[in-house]
């Protein structure tokens, strides 16, 4: 009997081992499955995910506390940060130097990010900003080139990446080119030259951000906002004082919402004359006020576009309001936005206020 017992006995032990093992290999199943899963999580899995995982690393470097720039850092070892912007080249991150601080209101860097096999891209980066805005009126240029396109307009305005990430921060692809500060009327008349195909990528996207701005009012076009790019259009940057959020000295010196300044008039002017030894049909400030025209009524009379805009409660501005904005633009002398240029000049080349930020901010954490 003793013998039986202690079989049986035994024959339960190694049971219940078995049952142990079997709980533990479940447990540890389970675990695993767990920890992959939490793990899939941390990964980024779509090209937003990575822009936001590339945005939350450069808050941690804290630009703005930096004395001096140009300034470079490595991606920490084991990370994974990657730059959809690189398209069709390695995505993956081994460096971002910040190159500059610009001192405009909301106090944005320029950015160089290098992938491992060193090719660059280049960004602006905003803290502290809502560049929803940006995002939203850069979808509407896309939708106006789509509408001109379909009316067999020759209207353009040149796009580009633009991504808004949390904590109010995002990235704004660089338009090559120079911004109108640095040139004049005759620097840009040089760059076109005898070229017929500049002559009309500039005339053409000159009718777009004429309407556009209108349109959309897309305000704060001070010289450092509008690019002169090399195949001869001109490009709008920093679009969040638009759709009826209007940047404080727009408001204050009552701005022409159209943007055509005294030396893009100019420029425009000895395009009038070349159109006659370049063999084009002439562009008279009368066929240039009905492209225009043309170019605002297509995008103002498509359904689609209406209600995008109502959707977000915006109104256009009236057709009659625009030809009337654009018949002041012919000769005016437009002292108030001389004016509002020296300000926004002043600023922007004030090392003062440059070595202000960087102190400042390495005593309040505003990053």
């Amino acid at each position: 009997m003793a013998e039986k017992a202690a079989l049986k006995a035994e024959k339960s032990e190694k049971a219940a081992l078995k049952a142990e093992k079997s709980d533990a290999k479940k447990e540890a199943s389970l675990s695993r499955k767990k920890t992959k899963k939490m793990d899939e999580k941390k990964q980024p899995s779509t090209d937003m995910d990575f822009w936001e995982e590339l945005s939350k690393w450069l808050q941690s470097l804290k630009f703005r506390s930096i004395p001096e720039l140009p300034k470079t850092f490595e991606v920490p070892e084991n990370s994974n940060f990657q730059c959809p912007g690189f398209a069709d080249k390695n995505h993956k991150m081994a460096s971002v130097v910040c190159e500059r601080r610009f001192n405009s209101r909301k106090v944005p860097h320029m950015v160089t990010l290098v992938n491992v096999d060193g090719d660059t891209k280049r960004y602006i980066y905003k803290q502290d900003d809502d560049i929803s805005m940006d995002v939203a009126v850069m979808t509407l240029l896309k939708k106006s080139n789509m509408i001109w396109q379909n009316e067999g307009l020759k209207t353009f305005t040149r796009t580009y990446d633009i991504v808004s990430c949390p904590d109010l921060t995002g990235f704004g692809e660089i338009v090559p080119g120079e911004t109108m500060l640095n040139l004049k009327s005759e620097n840009i008349v040089a760059n076109l030259a005898g070229d017929e195909q500049k002559w009309e990528n500039f005339y053409n996207s000159l009718v777009a951000v004429v309407v556009t701005t209108a349109a959309f009012d897309i305000t704060d076009r001070h010289h450092n906002n509008v690019i002169f790019a090399p195949d001869g259009d001109i490009a709008l940057i920093d679009l969040s004082a638009s759709l009826g959020n209007a940047a404080p000295l727009d408001s204050t010196f009552k701005i022409n919402p159209i943007y055509y300044p005294a030396r893009i008039r100019k420029v425009h002017n000895i395009y009038m004359k070349k159109c006659v030894e370049l063999g084009l049909p002439p562009k008279s400030w009368n066929t240039f006020a009905a492209d225009a025209s043309r170019a605002y009524f297509a995008i103002h009379n498509d359904s689609d576009m209406t209600k995008i805009t109502e959707g977000c409660g915006y109104d256009f501005l009236q057709p009659w309001k625009f030809m009337y904005y654009l018949s002041k633009r012919q000769n005016d002398e437009q002292g108030r936005e001389h004016a509002r240029n020296l300000i926004v000049n002043k600023m922007d080349n004030s090392t003062a206020f440059n070595n202000f930020v960087a102190g400042i901010t390495t005593i309040l954490p505003i990053n």
